[in-house]
Order: structure tokens, then C-alpha cells, then sequence
């Protein structure tokens, strides 16, 4: 019998670290095939995602005219919620500067 020269450990080590390092290869020359086309589905799908969740935030977004549509309406949306918070903090600060005598209910 032969005494091999390398621990039983080492050899066993970089076996696996071998086989770890084609298993990636592996990996990069699939997605290197999948190639262009499956990004771009993966992206469309991504963005077709992000739209929908849009149009269900925004009121009245589903009769808008595509996506400039939807972005004008979005925007529109966010002034009008922007409005509104200004209108609030005028009336809290109205009413907190006010006393229980100052305010009547007729």
C-alpha cells in the first residue's frame, strides 16, 4: 500500500471546493444563456407588478390614458394629498390655540 502525500482532510477539501466552484460556473453559463431575453421578461414582469400596485393606490387611475396618464394622475393625487395636510395643520393649530370657551356649537 502507498502512503499518499496530501492528508486524507486536504484531499477531501479540495474536492469539495472544487465541486463548489463548478456548481457556480454551473450557474453563471446558465444565466449567461437565459441571455437577455429572461432578464427583460424578469424586468417587464417586475414593472407590470409596480403599475398595478400603482393603479390600486391612486383613485380613478383605471380610465387614465397609459402610463403618462397614470404618472400625470399620480402626481395629481399627491399634490391633492399634499392640500390636504396643510389644511389640517391649519385647523390643529387653529384649535389648539383655542380655549373651550372660544369654540360655540350652534
Amino acid at each position: 500500500m502507498g502512503i499518499c502525500p496530501k492528508p486524507l482532510l486536504a484531499t477531501l477539501d479540495s474536492s469539495l471546493r472544487t465541486k463548489r466552484i463548478t456548481r457556480k460556473q454551473r450557474v453563471k453559463r446558465s444565466r449567461r444563456r437565459a441571455g437577455g431575453f429572461e432578464i427583460e421578461r424578469r424586468r417587464n414582469h417586475e414593472v407590470k407588478r409596480k403599475v398595478r400596485t400603482l393603479k390600486k393606490l391612486v383613485p380613478n387611475s383605471s380610465n387614465s390614458q397609459g402610463l403618462d396618464g397614470l404618472f400625470r394622475d399620480t402626481a395629481d393625487y399627491i399634490l391633492a394629498l399634499e392640500m390636504r395636510i396643510q389644511f389640517m395643520q391649519v385647523m390643529v393649530n387653529k384649535f389648539s390655540s383655542c380655549t373651550p370657551d372660544d369654540v360655540k356649537i350652534e
